[in-house]
């Protein structure tokens, strides 16, 4: 009792005494603990530097246990800053990975087999997240360097995967909780191959899921749409109907594969199709955009416009609306006198200048946006508020 009678009088100059007592105390604990942790570093480096001496050295390349040695040692030095930082030369995930593998193919006998296969499986979810992270990075940055650097950590990604053997349960684990598998980290990688102007690479990795029987809506799109914008739409009529019959629900596929049945001249089958989802149209703007150029194709263009004012209306901050529209009455134009062809190159310029606003990297937008300055010369834009 007494002794809280005299902490309690000593009051605040007590607490601050005691705070700066308690930080000399963990300074010179810090102190005594900090030769220990060089004489840790010290000796996973010599560890390090001697097993990648003697992995050199092996040039029979039998001795497994020194890959090993080598894998444990660098596993060690990524989870420690400062030899992290000396070795910073290194692409560690990537290294780790050949190091694993060379100690796969070297034993024999399968003494390590487990060790090796746990390890890299824990390289391959790192793979796959760095992968992530360079995919975004290149599409944020619209950047081919990152782009190109996810394909090479997706591919190591697979690779590294199909040798996890019975590990691999630990990476579907946790590529599940994150909604991944292998042909997810796949059908990345084939993204990234489209966004590194390598689009042929990519469209044959769209084909190999579809012909290992992945009928996720996402393959068909992107595969669909890469063959339209090379001007194969042949093929890409091909991967929306085999998408359709995989998918019979999904909208976006029937809305995609509908607007190519309209472009090419095929009316009645966009029809067909349509009817399917004609109960969407009041809250889908896709199935009302699609519901549109239809009546546009049949040229009942009072319906056609009632159905893109009140699409817009609806919601005028939405990219796809504002470019559809705008095509709309593009085309309009070119059918219309001159006075009212001028009005609606005027308001498609304006739509485009809008959806350029609401998406500044769309080079596609953009190109239509000029486009219509060049073959309108008089068009302006109009500010926001006029």
């Amino acid at each position: 009792m007494n002794l809280r009678k005299c902490l309690h009088s000593l009051g605040m100059p007590f607490l601050i005494l005691s705070f700066f007592t308690f930080l000399f105390g963990v300074e010179v604990k810090a102190q005594t603990q900090n030769p220990d942790i060089e004489r840790y570093r010290a000796q996973l480096d010599s560890t390090y530097l001697k097993a990648r001496s003697l992995c050199d050295a092996d040039s029979t390349g039998k001795l497994a246990k020194n890959w090993v040695s080598l894998s444990n040692a660098f596993t060690a030095i990524m989870d420690e800053s400062e030899l992290k930082e000396k070795y910073r030369h290194l692409d560690f995930q990537m290294e780790t990975s050949k190091i694993l593998k060379q100690a796969l193919k070297l034993d024999k006998k399968g003494e390590f087999l487990q060790s090796i296969q746990s390890t890299l499986a824990f390289n391959t979810i790192d793979l796959s997240n760095m992968g992530l992270a360079s995919m975004e990075a290149g599409r944020k940055h619209n950047s081919v360097a990152d782009a190109e650097k996810a394909i090479e950590l997706f591919a190591l990604c697979l690779d590294d995967y199909k040798e996890t053997g019975s590990a691999q349960k630990i990476v579907d684990s946790y590529w599940k909780e994150e909604d991944l598998d292998w042909k997810w980290i796949r059908f990345y990688k084939a993204v990234c191959l489209r966004m590194a102007k390598k689009e042929s690479e990519a469209e044959k990795e769209y084909l190999t899921l579809i012909k290992l029987g992945w009928t996720v809506p996402i393959v068909f799109l992107e595969l669909s749409n890469l063959q339209i914008e090379n001007s194969k739409l042949d093929e890409a009529i091909k991967t929306l109907v085999l998408g359709n019959e995989q998918n019979v629900e999904d909208i976006k596929i029937a809305c995609n594969l509908a607007k190519i049945y309209v472009k090419t001249d095929q009316l009645k089958k966009a029809e067909a199709l349509m009817k399917n989802f004609i109960q969407h149209r009041g809250e889908n703007v896709e199935v009302a955009l699609t519901t549109a150029l239809v009546y546009e194709k049949k040229r009942d263009f009072k319906k056609a416009d009632a159905f893109f004012k009140a699409i817009y209306k609806s919601d005028p901050n939405e990219v796809v609306i504002n470019q559809t529209y705008a095509g709309y009455l593009l085309r309009k134009a070119l059918a219309a006198d001159k006075m009212d062809a001028e009005e609606y190159a005027q308001q498609a310029y304006n739509l485009l200048a809008h959806a350029i606003d609401l998406s500044p990297n769309n080079v596609l937008i953009q190109n239509e946006w000029a486009g219509v300055k060049t073959k309108y010369p008089k068009v302006y834009r109009v500010a926001e508020s006029d």
